[in-house]
């Protein structure tokens, strides 16, 4: 979901601030599960639903390691692994963003 360019109501100004503060907590998550799994920054070159159990696992194991303190592994450059140049395929969602946006920004108790 994308932050509006221009807020034109405090519950869209909300919206923006909830939504950014998110972004970087998600953002900063995700950065540490590959730091510490190196398999989440590379392709994972399975099946769908065995994708969806490798990162579930990693988060699993996450949770276990920080519950045992157990440190961050030293933020090595990954080794170089030849990925296949396939062209992202973009699906246009942006009409449906946008109404779900206007939903969330209308209906949210903030």
């Amino acid at each position: 979901m994308t932050p509006l360019l221009a807020t034109r109501t405090e519950a869209e100004s909300r919206f923006n601030t909830a939504l950014s503060r998110a972004k970087v907590t998600i953002e900063h998550t995700f950065g540490v599960l590959k730091r510490r799994f190196p398999c989440l920054s590379l392709d994972l070159r399975l099946q769908i639903q065995t994708s969806l159990r490798v990162i579930t696992a990693c988060a699993v194991l996450y949770n276990f390691a920080k519950e045992r303190r157990e440190p961050l592994p030293e933020n090595e450059p990954l080794a170089d692994v030849a990925r296949p140049n396939v062209p992202a395929q973009r699906v246009d969602r942006e009409v449906g963003g946008m109404a779900l946006r206007k939903v969330i920004i209308r209906n949210f108790e903030w």
